[in-house]
């Protein structure tokens, strides 16, 4: 069995090196290249959540979340384990 976990680990390890390696090519390109066809020079695209809640049953996940995030603009979601990180973003997508 501790074998067997050694080889999971590994490969979850070589997966998230993996997309490390791809998130930093996104992050590293220019801002304009990442803007979408659909805008128009001189524009404010922009994503915008205010006072947005998120619970699953009972359970409070998100609460009162205002977010701004402009055209081309990077982001970074930190926070502890359970903060609803994934939850924010699943909710960007639309989720």
């Amino acid at each position: 069995m501790p074998l067997r976990q050694l080889a999971i680990n590994y490969h979850d390890r070589a997966a998230a090196l993996g997309a490390t390696d791809a998130i930093l090519a996104i992050l590293e390109q220019d801002a304009e290249v990442l803007k979408t066809g659909d805008s128009h020079p001189g524009s404010t695209d922009l994503i915008e959540f205010i006072n947005v809640r998120k619970s699953y049953g009972k359970r409070q996940v998100l609460n009162a979340i205002n977010l701004h995030i402009a055209a081309g603009e990077k982001i970074a979601l930190i926070g502890e384990s359970g903060a609803g990180k994934t939850t924010l973003l699943n909710l960007l997508l639309g989720f």
